[in-house]
């Protein structure tokens, strides 16, 4: 399973994948996805709600 964190911001910190998927969204897509923050708790988060915003 997955390691969980405790919003975006602690994952992006914490997990170098995570980050480098992250840093290679378009710019709109990374605002929208800052401010939801405190609901991505996991890689699969993170690249779920990306998804649904490309």
């Amino acid at each position: 399973m997955a390691k969980s964190y405790y919003d975006l911001f602690e994952l992006l910190e914490d997990n170098t994948e995570a980050d480098g998927f992250f840093r290679g969204l378009p710019e709109y897509a990374r605002e929208i996805i800052e401010d939801r923050a405190e609901k991505i708790q996991s890689i699969k988060d993170l690249k779920d709600t990306a998804e649904t915003l490309l």
